[in-house]
């Protein structure tokens, strides 16, 4: 047991620095990747944790991830008016305004 706990820790502690700098990079998204996941969110038609998975995970594109942190603070700045909504209906409009925006750019940005 203990040559496996070994082994384990010898093969995997070089990894962190590793992952540890691929978690501050970022994740790669293209605009039509968050325009997407931004569409899926107002349709309803994402996964159950689709949405939180979004505003979760860094993105490596300053643009998009300024999209992506103020998605996710919506509910602070415009909080839900109804049970079971994630913000007012001027928040849904911020979401709907980066959509269209989205769609705008040319399918090369997001690169990093």
């Amino acid at each position: 047991m203990r040559v496996v706990a070994l082994f384990i820790l010898a093969t995997f502690i070089p990894l962190v620095p590793f992952l540890l700098w691929l978690s501050r990079r970022g994740r790669y998204a293209t605009p039509s990747d968050v325009a997407s996941a931004l569409e899926a969110f107002l349709t309803g038609n994402g996964g159950p944790h689709a949405w939180d998975d979004f505003i979760s995970v860094r993105l490596g594109d300053p643009a998009l991830e300024a999209i992506r942190v103020r998605c996710g603070h919506l509910p602070e700045q415009f909080p839900p008016q109804r049970p079971g909504e994630y913000c007012s209906e001027a928040g849904v409009e911020v979401i709907r305004t980066y959509l269209a925006q989205l769609r705008q750019m040319p399918a090369s940005q997001g690169h990093s």
